[in-house]
């Protein structure tokens, strides 16, 4: 059963970097070479699991290739209450913690969470993934609230 949501994960992940693909944006995961988003033939995943009182799941998934740093997520979680939302994060502690947002989680047709992200640099040295709840009304602001899902590749 979970290698089947797996291949469910994987077929969402194509399906939407098609999309992105084909509609020219820049600011998603533009390749069409989806199966070798790390340059040597392989995505990273990792599971994401919820956090205390929280329920839900996810996959998550990077590359870096010619076309940069590739990074998406699919979650299962429940619809949050009025003004709030689902933000996603990538996470490096070593002596310091450092962490920057990968954007808002978007709700798609398959009533899963989805959130596509590319940038130029490789952040492979950031291995935690965290999903959080935050306020509309302080939007993207960089300051994680709740902690929704973790886990780490």
């Amino acid at each position: 059963m979970r290698s089947f949501s797996y291949i469910l994960g994987l077929l969402a992940i194509l399906l939407v970097i098609w999309f992105v693909y084909s509609s020219g944006s820049q600011t998603t995961v533009p390749t069409n070479e989806t199966s070798d988003m790390t340059g040597d033939g392989s995505i990273e995943m990792a599971d994401l699991a919820a956090v205390g009182d929280f329920t839900g799941s996810g996959t998550a998934y990077r590359g870096f290739n010619e076309t940069g740093f590739n990074h998406s997520v699919d979650a299962q979680l429940d619809a949050p209450e009025e003004g709030k939302f689902y933000e996603g994060w990538l996470v490096y502690q070593d002596l310091e913690l450092e962490f920057f947002s990968t954007g808002k989680l978007e709700l798609g047709e398959d009533d899963n969470y989805h959130l596509t992200y590319q940038q130029d640099e490789d952040a492979s040295d950031y291995p935690k993934v965290v999903i959080t709840l935050e306020t509309e009304a302080d939007g993207l602001d960089g300051n994680p609230e709740a902690h929704v899902l973790e886990g780490s590749f």
